[in-house]
């Protein structure tokens, strides 16, 4: 699992991206996931009754024309149910289900092929986000993991790390 760089007390949890990612498909790698633990909102069926959940949100570097831009897709709830837009989104990366077990440290440095669209805020920020995602066939076109700056310093753990302190798998 990823140790956290930051509070997760309320706040916008998300990477912060100066340069707006144009609009298509891109070949793409995952720098960075950042992972927001006992968040706590509103419940869906009762907005009055507040939920602690769990959080996470990937980042993306994708290759457009030899430029990298970064993207990010929606905050996600940890969740392992099939159900799940986690789950869903995790499938098709891969190409295939996550197995019992999974550890979404993993996902760091693999690639995929993103479609970016833009979106506006009720303020009026327009924002690049993933429509959808699906694996790369030629993985060198994605940038190179050596290359990409993350917003704010990394909020992952390297997987050297998380072996060194003896860290468990997360168990989707």
């Amino acid at each position: 699992m990823a140790k956290l760089l930051q509070s997760s007390s309320g706040s916008i949890r998300s990477y912060e991206i100066e340069k707006l990612c144009p609009e298509g498909t891109f070949p793409a790698v995952c720098p960075d996931i950042m992972e927001s633990f006992g968040v706590e909102e509103p419940s869906y069926d009762n907005p009055a009754v507040m939920v602690t959940k769990d959080k996470l949100r990937p980042l993306f570097a994708c290759n457009v024309n030899g430029e990298v831009f970064l993207v990010q897709p929606y905050e996600f709830n940890i969740s392992g149910s099939p159900k799940s837009k986690l789950y869903g989104f995790i499938k098709s990366w891969l190409g295939k289900a996550p197995s019992p077990g999974f550890d979404t440290e993993d996902l760091i440095g693999k690639c995929c092929q993103v479609t970016v669209s833009h979106k506006t805020s009720k303020k009026g920020t327009v924002y690049a986000t993933i429509d959808s995602i699906a694996p790369l066939m030629d993985e060198s076109l994605a940038p190179k993991l050596s290359e990409i700056d993350v917003p704010g310093g990394k909020r992952s753990v390297s997987p050297e790390t998380e072996e060194s302190e003896g860290a468990g798998t997360d168990p989707f």
